[in-house]
């Protein structure tokens, strides 16, 4: 942090009517602040006119089922992938793939 940048701030408080000039009570009233400042919030929001799921449209399967394979299939898979040098978005190309595909 350059000097420059420094944020000048008051060494005292005033909280409740009482000047302030304790720094650890100065941060223990910040502190109880915060801590409070999401009931206090609370009370200013609208309750919801709608639910969450109602903007998702279609209902959302809660499974997912991959068929078993082994690996001879995956073998077979990799085999038949066009070699290339290029990469994808997991930077392996397919020959690297290729090359490493009986030691995975």
């Amino acid at each position: 942090m350059v000097q420059s940048d420094k944020i000048n701030l008051s060494e005292t408080f005033n909280i409740g009517g009482a000047t302030i000039s304790d720094p650890r009570e100065i941060s223990e009233h910040f502190c109880e602040f915060f801590m409070a400042i999401g009931n206090t919030m609370q009370g200013n929001i609208q309750a919801a006119k709608t639910t969450p799921e109602s903007y998702l449209g279609k209902t959302i399967q809660n499974f997912m089922f991959l068929m078993p394979t082994d690996p001879n299939e995956v073998l077979d898979i990799i085999n038949s992938l066009k070699p290339k040098k290029s990469v994808g978005y997991d930077d392996i190309s397919t020959n690297f793939l290729k090359i490493i595909a009986k030691n995975l």
